[in-house]
Formats: structure tokens, C-alpha cells, sequence
């Protein structure tokens, strides 16, 4: 019953070997170069482009950096470890992602100008007077 209901589920042509999985989920297997400079310059952009929602109080565009940030695959290798009872690397990435996005917020932080005298938006008094 498990089979045929997996079966439906996910059809043959569309399952992947575990060999297919490491190879996609392991920034420290196959092609590693290419593999941890594109999670690490994704990640950066993610976080200049987080750091300027922030500091704009622009929730859009937080949400945007959201969803350039390539945590999913570490994440996913975090998953596929422990499915295997095996120690894999892909924490270790989460942990100084998370670390790098927070040093450059606080660095870009420090460095600009406060929001308060760069992004003044041009309001109309009237918006401003209480009814």
C-alpha cells in the first residue's frame, strides 16, 4: 500500500538516487569551487540587499532578500544528514551564513548615513495634521 501510494506520489522518473541528492545538497562534494562561490556571493547579495530594506523600512524589499538567500540547500543537506545519521558540513555553512549576514547589517549600519536625513519621502503637511 506504501509503494503504490509512493508510487503516485512521486512517479519513478522524477525520484533521484541518494548519490544524485549528496551531489545537489553537499556544497563540499562534486564541483566545490563553483558550488561555495555561488552560496557565498548569492549570500552577500542577499545580505546588502536586506541590510537596504532595513534601513530604507522597506518590508518588500526584506522579503526580496529572503528570497535570494540560498539557505534552502544547506538547509535541505542539514535534512539529508540527519536522515543518514551522518555529520555533514551544510550546518557549519548555515552557521557562518547567518554570522556574515549580521556583521554585514551591522557594518552597513555603522557605515550609512541614518535614514532619517538620506530617504526622507515627500509627504504632504496635510498627511501629517490630525483630524
Amino acid at each position: 500500500m506504501l509503494s503504490s501510494l509512493r508510487d503516485r506520489v512521486v512517479p519513478d522518473h522524477q525520484r533521484r538516487t541518494l548519490e544524485e541528492l549528496e551531489e545537489d545538497l553537499d556544497l563540499s562534494a562534486g564541483d566545490i569551487r563553483a558550488k561555495q562561490s555561488a552560496f557565498w556571493s548569492m549570500l552577500f547579495l542577499s545580505a546588502v540587499i536586506a541590510a537596504g530594506g532595513v534601513l530604507t523600512d522597506s518590508t518588500a524589499t526584506v522579503i526580496g532578500a529572503m528570497i535570494v538567500a540560498p539557505l534552502s540547500t544547506p538547509i535541505m543537506g542539514i535534512a539529508l544528514g540527519a536522515v543518514q545519521r551522518r555529520r555533514s558540513t551544510a550546518a557549519l555553512f548555515v552557521g557562518a551564513g547567518g554570522l556574515l549576514v549580521v556583521a554585514l547589517g551591522a557594518l552597513f549600519s555603522l557605515v550609512l548615513p541614518p535614514p532619517t536625513t538620506c530617504c526622507r519621502t515627500a509627504r504632504s503637511p496635510a498627511a501629517h495634521r490630525p483630524v
